[in-house]
């Protein structure tokens, strides 16, 4: 009689999501709900793999998904990100949000990092107050940036200060804590 042989553990069924393109309303409303049925619906020994190939886009949509995301980590979730092609802008705090050890990074993927921008338009008291909101987001993308990588507050204030596009290589991510292994 043959017996079967196992060669190790069961891996448990995972949920694979990719998200691909612009950080929009749209987009956001297609993986929101996926993420926020996830402590519904699926056990917590369940991986999940968010792909990620984004341009960024709407910094309140990106805390959105962040948020979503660290509910999910910080309740003991497995929730694994993986960047592809290009991780930028707002992009880069989401790749950067999977549980450390298991975010990974092709290795031809550009990362990009840059301030918070806007296009305002309208009175003078409205800019000032866009102003305020600007900043009070840009404050918020670095500490939670800072949170989830290597990089000190200082040395990230240090590049987004120079008002340019930042691009780092898959290598240079790994090195700034953006993510844990190229693949």
């Amino acid at each position: 009689m043959d017996e079967e042989l196992k060669t190790g553990v069961e891996e448990p069924e995972g949920l694979s999501l990719l998200f691909h393109g612009e950080i929009d309303d749209e987009s956001t409303g297609d993986l929101l709900p996926a993420l926020l049925s996830v402590s519904e619906t699926l056990s917590k020994d369940t991986i999940v793999n968010i792909y990620l190939s984004t341009p960024g886009g709407c910094a309140y949509n990106m805390f959105a998904i962040y948020d979503a995301i660290r509910i999910l980590v910080e309740d003991g979730y497995d929730i694994r990100t993986h960047g592809l092609g290009r991780v930028m802008s707002g992009g880069v705090l989401l790749l950067a949000s999977g549980v450390k050890g298991q975010r990974t990074i092709a290795k031809n993927t550009r990362v990009m990092l840059h301030g918070i921008s806007s296009e305002s338009a309208g009175t003078v008291g409205n800019l000032q107050s866009d102003i305020s909101e600007i900043k009070s987001i840009q404050t918020q993308f670095v500490e939670a940036l800072v949170s989830e990588s290597t990089m000190s507050q200082r040395q990230l204030k240090r590049m987004l200060g120079r008002n340019v596009n930042v691009y780092l290589s898959a290598q240079e991510a790994v090195k700034f804590g953006i993510a844990d292994l190229i693949i």
